[in-house]
């Protein structure tokens, strides 16, 4: 019963502080969903096919965050094991008309529900290449 208890407080806990901490980043400001379409493929040395494929990822972004991509191709938020060469996006400031995000050293702003693509930050002749598509929607104040 005493083992119950503590777990039913942890967890209680967790859900206070996690309840928090999403909106700290969003607290009077505006934010929206950024989806990530990633699309990859490539030939080792020899020629062999690597395989190909794709995936997508949603992000809650509100402006000031800035995205890092991992050498597998995923974006992350979090700047931990990354250098400053591996930021492939940071996000300008979420409007209701659009956002305004830098990529490639070029700040656009894209309206919602169009597309961009982003070239990855990491390019091998004898590997796995990726290829990004942006698209922001959802946008909530």
């Amino acid at each position: 019963m005493h083992l119950k208890n503590i777990l039913l407080f942890i967890s209680i806990a967790v859900l206070i502080i996690a309840a928090f901490a999403g909106c700290g980043n969003s607290k009077n400001k505006p934010y929206c969903t950024l989806t990530v379409y990633t699309s990859y493929g490539g030939c080792g040395i020899d020629g062999q096919d690597l395989g190909s494929g794709s995936f997508s990822e949603d992000f809650r972004v509100v402006g000031g965050e800035c995205f890092y991509e991992d050498f597998d191709g995923h974006w992350t938020l979090d700047p931990k094991g990354m250098s400053d060469d591996s930021v492939i996006a940071r996000i300008v400031k979420v409007e209701a008309d659009g956002v305004t995000v830098q990529v490639g050293g070029e700040e656009r702003t894209l309206a919602y529900s169009s597309e961009c693509k982003v070239a990855s930050m990491y390019v091998v002749c004898d590997g796995i290449n990726y290829d990004h598509k942006i698209r922001f929607s959802g946008y909530t104040e």
